[in-house]
């Protein structure tokens, strides 16, 4: 979760800094990134589950709508994206990676070690979205 790294990272806005009632786990990830360099404290699951698409469609007959729609069929269509997103993920979402990132910290063995993750870094997840549509037929 880069994002939250970033802000750990400045401690103007970080939980894990300035809030003493925060969880353990935020306070030793912000001290090991800014003690030590290491962001391991902020790679999280980033398993999920999505309602990603759902529509309902309901035609009405020519009988029905005749005053509408002057004898025509008329069909009805409500569609919904990205409904919802189960996930463990604490970031902004866990598809807004944007690329591949290594962070490095320092070895003792001259090299340095570090940990291959997605980069979410200011970034926003898929918009949700509402659609009604109206199909007028012969």
């Amino acid at each position: 979760n880069r994002t939250e790294a970033r802000r750990c990272r400045s401690a103007v806005n970080c939980d894990g800094v300035t809030r003493a009632a925060s969880p353990l786990a935020e306070q030793a990830a912000a001290v090991a990134l800014n003690q030590f360099g290491s962001f391991d404290g902020y790679l999280v699951p980033g398993d999920f589950v999505r309602l990603r698409e759902a529509s309902v469609a309901i035609t009405l007959s020519p009988s029905a709508t005749r005053f509408v729609t002057r004898g025509r069929a008329l069909t009805v269509v409500l569609a919904a994206r990205n409904l919802a997103v189960w996930t463990r993920y604490r970031g902004v979402d866990p598809e807004a990676a944007t690329a591949l990132t290594r962070e490095n910290m320092p070895s003792p063995f001259g090299n340095s070690v570090g940990t291959e993750a997605p980069a979410d870094d200011l970034v926003f997840g898929p918009p949700r979205t509402i659609t009604l549509r109206l199909v007028i037929g012969n």
